[in-house]
């Protein structure tokens, strides 16, 4: 799927919050009015959070749009077919969606189309600091930042900069730990334990330019 994660899933609560996304629209420098998508956006609120504190054109795609969404902003589709024309977007974000897609070429290479030159991709996503895994639904794919990286740059993006998270994502794991316990907690996350830790799961920020 595109990147729409249940929404409940624990993961959900993204790591670092507003903050971490504010950093980087902040770093890319955006010109009031650029357009930009958020790729598997759930319900809109980073959308929202761009239209309405950063001043930008912001627009959603998610395969499953829930209830009470902002339908004039968020659009019904796949990360592999962004309804946009080539070279129209200043920033394509992908927000604890990324390591979802089945089809991560496919996705880079959709937004690689629909950036200007120039452009900037963001994304918030988990990475693997011991062992590359599939983890589940709601977790997807790990894998280690220097394949990310390679990923990235394959399909035409030169990294700009990278943020380690995972201070924030450990931040977030054991707070969901002491509301919801041990137990439920893991049965949420809905992986084997030991993948989990061979794993090792780290999140990073990272900020790529479309070349060109």
């Amino acid at each position: 799927m595109s990147g729409q994660q249940g929404l409940d899933s624990p993961f959900r609560c993204h790591p670092g919050g507003n903050e971490l996304i504010d950093r980087a629209i902040k770093f890319c420098d955006f010109p009031p009015g650029s357009r930009i998508w958020d790729l598997g956006c759930g319900a809109g609120s980073t959308v929202r959070r761009l239209t309405e504190f950063h001043g930008l054109d912001a627009l959603g795609i998610d395969s499953e749009v829930p209830v009470g969404a902002d339908r004039i902003r968020i659009v019904q589709g796949e990360a592999t077919h962004i309804p946009a024309a080539e070279a129209s977007a200043a920033g394509i974000l992908m927000e604890c969606s990324f390591s979802l897609m089945p089809q991560a070429e496919v996705v880079l290479a959709e937004c690689f189309r629909v950036l200007v030159v120039g452009g900037r991709l963001i994304l918030a996503t988990l990475y693997a600091r011991g062992e590359g895994a599939e983890l589940g639904p709601w977790l997807g794919r790990v894998e280690p930042l220097a394949s990310l990286i390679e990923r990235l740059e394959r399909a035409g993006f030169a990294l700009e900069s990278i943020e380690d998270a995972s201070g924030e994502l450990g931040a977030l794991w054991a707070r969901l730990y002491l509301e919801r316990g041990g137990e439920e907690l893991r049965a949420a996350l809905g992986t084997d334990t030991g993948r989990l830790k061979e794993a090792r799961c780290g999140y990073c920020l990272l900020i790529a330019r479309k070349a060109g």
